[in-house]
């Protein structure tokens, strides 16, 4: 299944630099291409053909630009809500997807676990409740990390520490819910193969925050671009 980001991921550099130019073109040739539409609805019949004609020479472009304003404002949302950076929630989706485990459920997971890290540094919420029986010792270690990627890369290292899948599911159902214990595919596939899988993704091509954030704000210059052939 290709995603919005997989598309994205490749041609964002290109498109962030070159869009307001484009967008700018597509709203010229729009109003020109309208305007020599109505003088000729004659030909065409009927005014309907105009709108549908101006439609479909500026949809295409205008849907995937779509794509990528909500590919943004999605990367930059859950970067907000979770501390992992633009960059980081995509290689870490991918590592995941590459060790079965779903994007839905990686990002149910990662909400999770960032909210619980944020409680755990004050030695509260369930994550900390329950690493006090588990592993005193990664708790503390875990109060110590600056960002939430970090805490990943060594809560995930320690789950791959445990010998028995029993307790490597019950370690993810404590820090992703119990909902999420399929994150403990994450500690099968091993700190090193993520590590290459993130670095794969990087290497492939990522949005970057600023690209996500260009990306974002293609939302109001979409609009004006519609409405341009919708008041035709």
């Amino acid at each position: 299944v290709v995603t919005a980001e997989d598309k994205a991921s490749g041609p964002i550099s290109a498109i962030g630099r070159a869009v307001n130019s484009s967008l700018n073109g597509l709203i010229s040739k729009s109003k020109a291409l309208a305007g020599g539409i109505a003088r000729t609805t004659e030909f065409l019949g009927n005014l309907n053909q105009a709108r549908l004609l101006v439609a479909s020479a500026v949809g295409a472009g205008a849907d995937f630009i779509q794509g990528l304003a909500d590919t943004g404002d999605e990367l930059g949302a859950f970067a907000d809500k979770t501390g992992l950076s633009v960059e980081a929630i995509q290689a870490w989706r991918y590592a995941a997807e590459q060790s079965d485990v779903s994007t839905e459920q990686f990002n149910a997971s990662i909400e999770k676990f960032a909210v619980g890290i944020a409680a755990a540094k004050n030695g509260t919420g369930p994550l900390a409740a329950g690493l006090k029986k588990l592993s005193p010792e990664l708790l503390a270690t875990l109060k110590n990390t600056t960002n939430t990627e970090e805490a990943l890369r060594l809560y995930i290292a320690a789950m791959e520490e445990l010998p028995d899948p029993a307790q490597r599911a019950l370690a993810a159902g404590i820090a992703f819910g119990k909902g999420n214990k399929d994150m403990a595919l994450l500690a099968t596939q091993g700190s090193e193969a993520l590590a290459r899988l993130r670095a794969e993704k990087i290497r492939h091509g990522v949005v970057t925050a600023e690209e996500a954030k260009k990306a974002g704000e293609l939302d109001g210059q979409l609009k004006a671009l519609r409405s341009q052939y919708d008041g035709i």
